[in-house]
C-alpha cells in the first residue's frame, strides 16, 4: 500500500454511517445518515457508485437507485455491506430520524 493522498473527487452529499462495497471496478455507497446539525439528521435512501480507476483514484459518484422502504425497514444507517459472487448484500443497521 502506498501513501495516502487527497482525492479531489467528492461524494455527491455528506454522509456518515453509510455502507460501502467494491464490485466489478466500482465502489458502492449504500444508505447512511445526513446530519444538518448536532440534533437534526435524516436517513439516506440513496445508492450511489463511483468507478475505481486502475491507478486507485475514484471517479465521480453517481446515484443509481434508492433503498426500497415499502416494508418500512430497508432504509438504514450503520449497516454492514459486502459483495459476494457478483451481488451486494446488506445486513443489520438501524433506523431513526430526528425529524
Amino acid at each position: 500500500v502506498s501513501s495516502w493522498s487527497t482525492n479531489s473527487t467528492n461524494m455527491n452529499k455528506p454522509l456518515r454511517d453509510a455502507g460501502y462495497a467494491y464490485l466489478n471496478g466500482y465502489m458502492y455507497r449504500i444508505g447512511g445518515t445526513q446530519q444538518a446539525s448536532r440534533s437534526t439528521f435524516t436517513l439516506e435512501s440513496e445508492v450511489a457508485r463511483a468507478q475505481v480507476n486502475a491507478d486507485g483514484t475514484v471517479g465521480t459518484w453517481t446515484a443509481i437507485g434508492t433503498l426500497n422502504d415499502s416494508v418500512n425497514w430497508s432504509i438504514r444507517s450503520g449497516l454492514g455491506v459486502t459483495a459476494i459472487n457478483g451481488a451486494i448484500y446488506t445486513v443489520g443497521g438501524y433506523r431513526f430520524n430526528s425529524t
